[in-house]
C-alpha cells in the first residue's frame, strides 16, 4: 500500500510545520507544508497529493478556487481554520470536514483517518 500524500496550506510558518509534524508522525507522507497559494498550487500540479489540509485565508486570499481544483482532480479536503463561521464557509464544500484552529493534533490525525478511502 502506497503512502498517503498530505499537502499542507498554512500562510502561518509556525503553524503549517506543527500540522507537517502531525501528519508525519502518523506516518503520512507531507507534500509542503506551503505558505502561500502560488506554492500550494506548485506542489499540487508537481506531487499529486492525496488529501490537502488548508487554512481557508492565505494572506486575504480565499483558497475556494484551488480547493475546487484539488477536488476535482481527485484530492480529498479537510479545512483547518480559525474562518469556521458559516458565513467563511463556501457551500460547495459542505461535504468536507471544517476543523477550527487552533486544534490539538488528536483532532487532525482523527480528521485524516475519518476520510473516505479513495477507489
Amino acid at each position: 500500500m502506497m503512502t498517503e500524500r498530505v499537502l499542507i496550506l498554512d500562510d502561518e510558518a509556525l503553524i503549517a510545520y506543527d500540522l507537517a509534524d502531525t501528519v508525519q508522525s502518523s506516518g503520512r507522507e507531507v507534500v509542503g507544508p506551503a505558505i502561500s497559494l502560488k506554492e500550494a498550487r506548485q506542489l499540487f500540479e508537481e506531487r499529486h497529493p492525496d488529501v490537502a489540509l488548508l487554512d481557508i485565508n492565505i494572506r486575504g486570499e480565499t483558497i475556494w478556487q484551488l480547493a475546487g481544483e484539488m477536488r476535482a482532480a481527485g484530492c480529498r479536503l479537510i479545512f483547518c481554520s480559525a474562518n469556521n463561521a458559516p458565513s467563511d464557509r463556501n457551500d460547495a464544500f459542505a461535504d468536507c470536514t471544517f476543523i477550527p484552529k487552533p486544534s490539538a493534533p488528536e483532532r487532525i490525525l482523527q480528521a485524516l483517518e475519518g476520510l473516505p478511502t479513495s477507489a
